[in-house]
């Protein structure tokens, strides 16, 4: 399954990155015992990591950190494409490929309306339009086309954290989710649903977390977000016979047994502070 899961990732590269070099498991990287397409001209590299029991099991739990921080250091963006993710969610993946290669299709945010949306809304869209899904949140929003009343774009929030800082109590909000819809880039479309939230709700400050397989989190930093934590791996557990994933809170005893355990390469914590 490894090999055919290559090759068909690999073509899918070729024709998204049509006019890219591609280069195989590159000398630039820290030697892994997955294979990687390296796109010199884009700085970008593909860590193909395949559901190889043996390999998994034998690999310390910080690889895909430490790996990822090598190709960050070479100034290389790293990505890392699970074969449970391709399998399962292969659109989504193609489309966050599609807005790499900056093909996708755009849509301005003065096209558009932001509005608060129901939870059974947030979850259909975000389900079907971003590779975490869609956890519960207290305060959810979208963009809605002004013609087409097609939702293109949601973005979710937590409830208030209280804490104390210089003697006085101030309340943060995490920013859960954010996702436009399949192939669409909704531009300044993150700007106008922060911009609704917070003239909604007031926070103090905003918190975020990008993912560190896939995204850098510099979206973020024109926002006004500053990167202040390197957050460590995440311990994951995964079926790769029905190619399910479970995190560490969501694994039962009786499925840890069918289950491969892994660790992804971390996370990025931003925080935008407004008072």
């Amino acid at each position: 399954m490894g090999i055919k899961y290559f090759n068909s990732v690999r073509e899918h590269i070729k024709d998204i990155f049509i006019n890219d070099v591609i280069v195989e498991n590159s000398d630039l990287l820290t030697p892994s015992p997955f294979k990687s397409l390296f796109l010199p001209r884009q700085n970008i590299v593909f860590h193909l990591v395949s559901l190889n029991a043996p390999i998994l099991s034998t690999l310390d739990k910080n690889f895909f950190y430490e790996w990822a921080n090598y190709a960050e250091k070479q100034g290389i963006h790293p990505i890392h494409i699970w074969e449970d993710h391709w399998l399962n969610q292969k659109e989504i993946i193609l489309s966050q490929l599609t807005s790499l290669a900056k093909k996708t299709k755009k849509v301005f945010a003065r096209n558009t309306i932001a509005q608060r949306i129901t939870q059974p809304q947030a979850n259909n869209f975000l389900n079907a339009n971003h590779l975490g899904g869609s956890p519960n949140a207290r305060y959810k929003y979208g963009l809605i086309h002004k013609k087409t009343k097609e939702l293109l774009a949601v973005a979710t929030f937590s409830a208030p954290r209280k804490f104390v800082r210089e003697n006085k109590s101030y309340k943060s909000y995490e920013l859960i989710r954010f996702g436009s819809t399949l192939n669409t880039t909704v531009t300044g479309g993150l700007s106008k649903l922060l911009k609704t939230f917070i003239d909604d709700v007031q926070p103090d400050d905003i918190m975020t977390y990008t993912d560190r397989d896939w995204w850098t989190g510099r979206s973020y930093q024109p926002l006004g977000f500053k990167k202040i934590e390197l957050m460590p791996p995440i311990e994951l557990w995964i079926n790769p016979i029905e190619n399910k994933r479970f995190t560490k809170k969501q694994i039962t005893p009786n499925e840890k047994r069918n289950c491969l355990k892994a660790y992804n390469s971390g996370s990025k914590k931003f925080l935008l502070t407004l008072k």
